[in-house]
């Protein structure tokens, strides 16, 4: 030590390893709060990405609902097509049987006239 009261010696390496144990807690602590807030980051997105998947934004549901309204409405057309059509062959069919009888029917008036 030197003659001064007040200088206090230290000697090197005590100081050394002083300086390389507070760095190597420094970045300990440093990387434990790193850790802490990736964790956080991470439930965060997380329940973020939760929300976001559970319900549609506003313009993407009326785009579906729109979407969904008019394959609704061509479908309801394309079931009165269908049922028009099969209404009008049921018409035809029924109208076939109905002048078939009628023919039948003159035909056997007409035999039973002149065979008497």
């Amino acid at each position: 030590m030197s003659g001064n009261t007040g200088d206090v010696s230290v000697p090197l390496k005590d100081y050394v390893d002083e300086k390389v144990a507070s760095i190597y807690r420094a970045m300990e602590l440093a990387q434990a709060a790193t850790k802490e807030s990736t964790k956080i980051a991470y439930e965060s997105m997380d329940k973020r990405l939760q929300s976001m998947n559970a319900s549609l934004p506003r313009a993407e549901f009326l785009a579906w609902s729109e979407g969904v309204t008019s394959d609704l409405r061509l479908l309801r057309e394309s079931k009165a097509k269908l049922e028009g059509k099969a209404s009008q062959l049921s018409v035809s069919i029924s109208l076939m049987l109905g002048l078939a009888g009628l023919f039948i029917g003159i035909i056997g008036i007409l035999l039973t006239v002149f065979r008497h």
